[in-house]
């Protein structure tokens, strides 16, 4: 089916025009043909008037039980164990297929109607669970939350229930509909099964390319039982078994601690910024191999961010020297990403370095962007920068890293390296000569009030998170999807 929305206020991803009014967005069965201002050639079989209407891209819901619309309001006002044991766990069990069925689709027109078109979802009767997902025209991804309450000794995924789910939800529904469901592999919660079963999911998992869904740390009595038992966070005790190897939902993480955050970054994606620069004075660069992780955290959480504590006080000491004399500085932010998998982004228009730089410029003051050597390159020979490729503990790295990380717009694999150039703050306290409009001459301007003398230093988290949304959105496209992951690179232990 061929549909066009005209007349919409288009609310987009593109960082270079997020908006368009009065747009024409066709869809081609699942896909989305065109979005612009232009009227599309061709017939449609609907056309949907959007006037006053503005059209942007669907919610994701990051963790559902979508059947559970059918126990809305039921045992509240007790706390999760009380409310699993005595309430919902009973009742479960009366649920049949038809029932899991009828929820789902209860739910999932809720969700519908609120704007939410992906959900990732955990539960039990998941094929019920996975046609009705067919049906609806949601994008899902399903798993079972496997449970064993078994002794570890008896564990077998020939007789545990929830590994042959497992095993059955995947090969029949994995990919399903073109695409529109993907099957996770999946543990209830540290606290519903045992070594064995997260030992053989994960191992499952590694082996069919799956993600996992877990339940982590919903509560404090949770977290803190997990650590008398086994001396460990949950986090850290399902890592043991390989559990976040192949990344995918941790859901809640309410009472997880620093090292458990730590840790699952470690399994992902890390994007940190530091002062370059302000005025004349340098903070020493990144490695554009990669820097060690706990130098990132340390800048991240720094409230000046510097590697080097004797170069902040410097800039420090120029900020204010430039606000005594009514002037300010501008400076360069520099930021690195590591864990970034060779081949996110497209050559050309959907290029990462495209992107990037859009966001970037997006940024008030930002005046240039520079990747890898950036403006340096121009003065180097290609047989200097060239980065040869290299062979590391069996992974293909190169042995420097002047592309900054990206090459004909594709993530290479090594780390993602690029600078960001702020101008001096306009508004000073010195008197500046201008053009009165009104009268059509010439005359001084001195502002008045509180003016930052130098940005940079607040600069550094917008800079980091513009990275961070163009990087998932990236890792969101279509392209990504036969990404082979692998172990961070750049980020050094």
């Amino acid at each position: 089916m061929k549909i066009l929305f005209r007349n919409v206020t288009a609310v987009t991803m593109d960082p270079d025009r997020p908006v368009i009014q009065n747009a024409c967005v066709a869809v081609e069965g699942t896909q989305i043909a065109s979005v612009g201002q232009e009227h599309p050639r061709g017939e449609f079989d609907r056309v949907i008037d959007g006037q006053g209407k503005a059209l942007l891209p669907g919610l994701v819901n990051c963790h559902t039980h979508v059947p559970m619309a059918l126990l809305r309001g039921y045992g509240g006002g007790h706390d999760l164990q009380h409310w699993l044991n005595d309430y919902i766990f009973p009742a479960e069990a009366r649920l049949d297929a038809r029932c899991v069925a009828a929820g789902t689709a209860l739910g999932l027109a809720e969700m519908i109607a609120s704007g939410t078109t992906c959900i990732a979802d955990m539960y039990m009767h998941t094929g019920a669970v996975a046609r009705t997902v067919l049906e609806s025209g949601i994008s899902a991804n399903l798993s079972c939350g496997g449970v064993y309450f078994g002794a570890p000794e008896d564990f077998s995924p020939d007789t545990c229930g929830d590994c042959r789910n497992q095993i059955a939800l995947t090969e029949e529904w994995n990919g399903a509909g073109d695409g529109q469901i993907k099957v996770d592999a999946s543990i209830h919660a540290e606290y519903t099964s045992n070594p064995p079963l997260w030992q053989w999911m994960a191992g499952y998992a590694a082996g069919r390319g799956l993600g996992m869904h877990v339940h982590v740390s919903e509560t404090r009595s949770e977290h803190e039982s997990c650590l008398q038992k086994y001396g460990k966070t949950p986090v850290a005790l399902l890592d043991q078994y390989g559990v976040w190897a192949n990344g995918g939902t941790a859901a809640h993480c309410v009472w997880v601690s620093d090292g458990d955050m730590e840790l699952m970054a470690r399994r992902g994606i890390t994007v940190a910024a530091h002062i370059r620069s302000i005025a004349q004075v340098e903070d020493r660069p990144f490695s554009p191999l990669g820097e060690a992780r706990d130098t990132l955290l340390a800048v991240q959480q720094a409230p000046f961010p510097v590697l080097e504590e004797k170069a902040g006080e410097r800039m420090r000491a120029e900020i204010l020297r430039a606000r005594e004399a009514g002037d300010s500085v501008g400076g360069v932010v520099e930021c690195i990403v590591t864990g970034l998998p060779a081949g996110v982004g497209s050559p050309m228009f959907q290029g990462l370095e495209s992107h990037l730089a859009a966001a970037l410029f997006a940024i008030p003051a930002v005046k240039g962007v520079e990747f890898g050597s950036g403006f340096g390159a121009a003065g180097m020979r290609g047989s200097a920068h060239n980065d040869p490729f290299i062979l590391e503990d069996g992974a293909i790295r190169t042995a420097s890293n002047h592309a900054g990380g990206i090459l004909g717009g594709i993530s290479s694999g090594m780390p993602v390296v690029f600078r960001a150039a702020f101008k001096p703050t306009p508004s000073i306290a010195q008197k500046q000569h201008t053009v009165r409009l009104s009268a059509g001459t010439e005359t001084d301007l001195q502002i008045t009030g509180r003016h930052d003398p130098c940005i940079v230093p607040r600069a550094v988290p917008v800079v980091e998170a513009a990275a961070a949304l163009v990087l998932l959105d990236a890792l969101l496209d279509r392209n990504t999807d036969q990404i082979a992951w692998s172990a961070p690179q750049g980020a050094r232990p």
